[in-house]
């Protein structure tokens, strides 16, 4: 096989489908299911994809490079189930699989939220590495992880479309968590946080979002989410830090 489309999910049955249909042009679907209470593995399996159920016990990176090991198809690229290749992007990929076998790809992001496709993507790309050689490939990373690749790097026109949010109730629930595993990670790693950075880090994140980022050509959206960002996210991830205590018990992930 060519190329495997590989997607990790766990109680994704409202975005599998949609996820999987964009990733027809694939040789193999690989759906690495971290424990769902829905239907999302029924939903895979019956668009043909292949279903593996795999607890996630040591953070995405470690889950990613499980997931490698699932396929022996040349080629692996990672998307989320939140997560759309665009037509342009699928006809860009099987382009380059075929004629450039010794790169790793790097995908432009475009965020839609909310039905708003973000103008700050258009104007200031997200790019992620999302096609390696599937032997050249591994991860790093209890969260927030990173594709690890010797190869030499490329960039694809195409874009990857993700719906990362379907309210804001989902947006909060998705940030606690992002931001618990983040305290979790940083604690693990002998970090210690105190009131300075509860006060400089946030501000400074929304500097970043902002201005940096160009959050600010969103208007009201993109105020909004950099506010967030900072203060829902930053300042809690520190403030969890600060009163983290270290527990035998298993880490629940999700």
């Amino acid at each position: 096989m060519d190329l495997a489309v590989i997607i990790i999910a766990r109680n994704e049955e409202l975005n599998i489908a949609d996820c999987i249909r964009s990733a027809e042009f694939a040789d193999e679907v690989v759906v690495i299911d971290s424990g769902s209470t829905d239907c999302t593995g029924e939903i895979a399996r019956s668009l043909g994809a292949k279903v593996i159920i795999h607890p996630m016990r040591e953070g995405f990176g470690q889950q990613r490079n499980f997931a490698l090991e699932q396929t022996k198809a040349l080629w692996a690229m990672f998307i989320d189930a939140d997560e759309r290749i665009s037509p342009e992007l699928a006809t860009e990929i099987r382009s380059k699989i075929l004629g450039e076998p010794n790169c790793a790809y790097q995908v432009p992001m475009q965020n839609v939220i909310f039905n708003k496709p973000l103008l700050s993507n258009r104007l200031r790309p997200s790019y992620k590495t999302r096609l390696v050689p599937r032997s050249q490939l591994t991860y790093h990373g209890f969260v927030h992880e990173r594709a690890v690749t010797l190869l030499p790097s490329k960039k694809l026109s195409g874009r990857l479309i993700h719906y990362p949010y379907a309210s804001w109730d989902h947006y909060c629930r998705k940030m606690n968590l992002y931001s618990t595993m983040m305290a979790h990670k940083l604690y693990t790693e002998g970090k210690q946080a105190n009131l300075c950075d509860i006060f400089v880090k946030p501000f400074w994140a929304f500097i970043q979002h902002y201005f940096l980022k160009l959050g600010l050509v969103d208007g009201k959206l993109g105020f909004i989410l950099a506010v967030f960002h900072a203060y829902y996210y930053t300042f809690a991830k520190y403030v969890k830090l600060i009163y983290y205590k270290n527990t035998q018990d298993e880490y629940k992930y999700y």
